[in-house]
């Protein structure tokens, strides 16, 4: 397969494939994958017209698990192959944007709107920021050149209101969006304020949300330029007494750039690949009763990231060479306003203003090769230097302490295909910085611990494929072993810390089996999925050793079936994931998922209808950060192509 860094030429074999199993178009991917068995991608078109928002999708995904932390607004994080949300890399149009908190992504912040396809790797030797993943890389390529206008509006349960335009003016494209939604849905109240009965129901106070969003890009002579700018609030509730006085919230302005030609076609012989992106970020999170947290809150972060890569690539024939330099800078403030000890950190007890910065510098490369028809091999190797400073703001005995890293890793894999057989056999060294809001920040509901460690891991994983006529029945064996794992770990309050397990290996299994057949003009679509995981925690610590990894579900079942007749299509979808421990000793075990899910779709040439029902039972649980997940939700929306 002739392959590239930063560009994937997807084959007819893996179109027909990701078709089978997902029943959604694949389109020609980029990223720095081959077509191997462990590379996906998504028409966002046809996701967008079958839920009602990209977690949702990728709930539906083998090996991908969905992280809800309370209602809508709050961050969406996903875990791909048992890796936590830090664990796994979030690319938009190929460049890395794991926040800064959790070392993750919010996938809430980018609506289906914006999005033109999804890309998922979860294995192989794929060079750049594939490598450096400890579980997997979801790569979201936002919309450009749009050949219609597209007005989407949308409501629901719990107050939801959502409107979303998008525009191609010659080589500009516009995309606008906004959405709000009060999340008062009822839940028992494990201690309501005014002294009532316990695990009463009632509904969810001070949970309303809004979110702005607009983007502008460009293409000119395959050079692709962005900008864009998000505002968003959210209020914090307070799920363990309800009270009617609390006013904290969580408000996030964030703006950025980036320009480069990673789109841009790939040619035989030399080719170069740019690209640059700066981000600025400002927040505040309030809690001016003490509801909350420990004290009147009205703290401020500021962030600011640089990056640039540059990658030159040769490819000629079944050879591919590839290698990429890039320097990425993150700079981090933080200010406690209502603490009058926080500027000159006067006392160990109260919170310190920060002041933090951090210079990544990676180098690359790697060759692929295709063998024979049926095998191909790569081969990647990098490393990174790390230089990290941080400094008490007001202190004074202000004291700057710096140090310098250095990591190596690589991958490799070897692929065998026949016509309706593919294996792949790969391994990997990666490495997982933690971010600096998990060292040094505080927005209320996530504390920082300054004493955390890189996480790195060692992986190795069997993928095969078999489809036979009308049907596909793919399986994954995987096993990684983790030092320094960073774990999350959550109070009854549902404030967590970030916190390292000395080290870690995790064992697992997943299979997809799919099958779809017609009887007249009505088209049957089966589906069944399952993952299956093992863990095991090895510490100098009693009773956190021979425990399993906090943070994620260990057993996962998705089965689906959907029916399709016209322009009419209905898709339910029922889902149980269990086995999850919310701290380190394993002794809060979280609640099992379970949710059963329809959508129906009627689509005509320039408009269609869609209707969303989640949760259609109601069932009650708490998330994976020990909050009550929303009950039934429903949500409409109607769209128009002019």
């Amino acid at each position: 397969m002739r392959h590239n860094l930063l560009t994937i030429i997807a084959t007819s074999l893996l179109i027909q494939t990701a078709q089978a199993e997902t029943d959604l178009p694949v389109l020609t991917t980029y990223g720095s994958d081959s077509s191997g068995i462990s590379t996906q991608s998504f028409d966002a078109d046809e996701i967008r017209r079958n839920y009602s928002s990209l977690s949702q999708f990728l709930g539906s995904v083998t090996g991908v698990q969905v992280q809800h932390s309370g209602a809508t607004g709050d961050p969406v994080m996903i875990s791909v192959r048992g890796a936590s949300s830090g664990q796994t890399n979030i690319l938009v149009n190929g460049v890395r944007v794991n926040d800064a908190q959790g070392g993750g992504y919010d996938l809430s912040s980018i609506p289906l709107s914006m999005i033109e396809r999804i890309e998922l790797v979860s294995a192989g030797s794929n060079g750049g920021d594939y490598d450096s993943a400890i579980g997997g890389t979801l790569n979201i390529v936002t919309r450009r050149e749009e050949s219609s206008r597209n007005l989407r509006a949308s409501v629901g349960s719990f107050g939801y209101q959502g409107i979303s335009y998008r525009q191609n003016a010659g080589v500009i494209s516009l995309y606008a969006e906004s959405e709000n939604i009060e999340n008062n849905f009822s839940y028992p109240v494990p201690a309501p304020w005014d002294g009532g009965e316990l695990n009463a129901d009632e509904s969810l106070k001070n949970a309303a949300f809004f979110r702005h969003n607009l983007q502008i890009a460009t293409n000119l002579q395959n050079i692709d330029s962005r900008i864009y700018w998000r505002n968003q609030n959210k209020e914090i509730p307070d799920y363990f007494r309800n009270s009617p006085n609390n006013e904290a919230s969580y408000s996030q302005r964030e703006s950025g750039a980036s320009a480069g030609n990673l789109r841009s076609p790939v040619k035989r012989g030399l080719n170069w690949r740019w690209n640059t992106t700066y981000a600025e970020t400002r927040e505040t999170y309030r809690d001016p009763d003490s509801v909350i947290g420990l004290g009147n809150d009205d703290n401020r972060y500021y962030r600011q990231k640089a990056e640039a890569m540059l990658s030159p690539q040769w490819q000629q024939d079944a050879l591919v060479l590839s290698a990429s330099a890039s320097t990425s800078f993150d700079d981090y403030r933080s200010r406690y306003v209502n603490d009058s000890d926080s500027h000159a950190c006067l006392t160990p007890q109260g919170q310190c203003d920060q002041s933090a910065e951090q210079w990544l510098t990676r180098l690359q490369t790697g060759a692929d090769y295709q063998w024979t028809t049926n095998l191909s091999t790569a081969f990647h190797l990098y490393q990174q230097l790390l230089r990290s400073s941080n400094w008490r703001s007001g202190a004074e005995d202000m004291q700057k302490e710096a140090q310098t890293d250095r990591f190596s890793g690589g991958s490799t894999e070897i692929r065998w295909q026949a016509e309706t057989f593919t294996v792949q056999l790969s391994g990997r060294d990666s490495i997982r910085i933690p971010s600096l809001y998990e060292r040094y920040g505080d927005r209320g509901l996530l504390l920082g611990n300054d004493d955390l460690s890189a996480e790195t891991a060692r992986s190795f994983s069997l993928d095969g494929r078999w489809q036979p006529d009308t049907a596909s029945i793919s399986g994954s064996v995987f096993t990684r072993h983790i030092e320094n794992a960073i774990v999350p770990v959550y109070d009854s309050r549902g404030i967590g810390r970030y916190v390292n397990t000395s080290e870690a290996t995790l064992t697992g299994i997943e299979v997809t089996l799919t099958k779809d057949f017609s009887l007249n003009r009505l088209r049957i679509e089966p589906s069944f999925s399952a993952s299956r995981y093992k863990s095991e925690v090895r510490s100098e610590i009693r009773s956190f050793n021979q425990q399993q990894l906090a943070g994620i579900y260990h057993g996962r079942y998705v089965t689906g079936v959907s029916a399709i007749l016209g322009g009419h299509r209905l898709t339910l979808q029922h889902e149980i994931a269990g086995d999850i421990y919310l701290d380190r000793s394993n002794s809060i075990e979280g609640d099992t998922r379970e949710s059963l899910d329809l959508n129906y779709l009627w689509q005509q040439p320039f408009w269609l209808a869609s209707l969303n029902i989640s949760n259609l039972t109601d069932n009650r649980y708490r998330d994976y950060s020990n909050r009550p997940a929303t009950g039934r939700s429903v949500r409409a929306a109607i769209e128009f192509e002019f």
